[in-house]
């Protein structure tokens, strides 16, 4: 039977098809989402429910920095609880808990969707700036920080969600992202604080929660990138309503 129901990283229709047991304990479900390196399942043990990340052994490289920043990262309340490792012939899975309200918010280019109110974002964001300072306190860069990668439970806590394109801030490396949210040191590749992209991708879904929308939206990466460059100095004071009461 198919169904649609709000999955903890997108909204799926999905087949439901017969369950798969990995490790011996976690039945395998439904896949319920796609992370950046890999799908996620919906998966139960003894009645609990988990999300299990599914990553093939094709993905070995970038598979192993997540399994390693995973085991490394101190827990957080605003950080997805991760559990455990099972190793298998063709993909590694990691059991992580399961946030019940699923994504912040659904954010599709040149759509509108419903946005939160003052106190809610306030309420929100606050919670995500302490994880990304847990992160960055402990030099982890998140590198994908999105609405789509903020899982929301029960009683409005968030859970930041996919460590796939997570990297040390010491490392030499690029830090990519999803093109609406990469900062604009990024673009023009001069000297920066690694941390700051972080920060940036943090203000861009702070703009998408008050507003249902991105704030930089083209038809193609020339123009979105031209967009990103030019456009923040024409965005001033979107959020001064927001920050108008400092969240306690």
């Amino acid at each position: 039977m198919t169904f649609c129901f709000y999955s903890p990283f997108q909204f799926y229709y999905c087949q439901r098809k017969p369950s798969r047991v990995i490790g011996e304990r976690y039945r395998l479900t439904q896949q319920i989402g796609r992370g950046s390196s890999g799908l996620v399942h919906l998966a139960y043990k003894n009645c609990t429910r988990y999300a299990i990340k599914e990553i093939p052994r094709s993905h070995k490289k970038q598979q192993s920095l997540e399994i390693e920043i995973l085991k490394e990262l101190k827990p957080h309340k605003n950080i997805i609880q991760f559990f455990e490792i099972i190793e298998e012939s063709n993909s590694t899975f990691l059991v992580m808990e399961m946030a019940q309200q699923g994504t912040v918010m659904d954010i599709v280019p040149h759509s509108f969707t419903k946005p939160y109110s003052n106190t809610q974002c306030r309420h929100l964001f606050k919670q995500l700036i302490d994880a990304i300072d847990h992160l960055h306190q402990q030099g982890i860069l998140h590198g994908d920080i999105k609405p789509e990668n903020i899982l929301l439970t029960n009683n409005q806590t968030i859970k930041l969600i996919d460590f796939g394109n997570a990297s040390h801030i010491s490392d030499k490396t690029s830090h990519i992202g999803s093109p609406a949210f990469m900062a604009p040191e990024l673009l023009k590749k001069v000297p920066h604080f690694p941390t700051s992209t972080d920060i940036w991708a943090a203000g861009v879904t702070l703009y998408c929660l008050a507003y249902g929308h991105l704030p930089f939206q083209q038809p193609n990466f020339f123009q979105l990138y031209q967009d990103i460059l030019t456009k923040p100095s024409g965005a001033k004071g979107f959020d001064q309503p927001i920050a108008r009461k400092r969240p306690k």
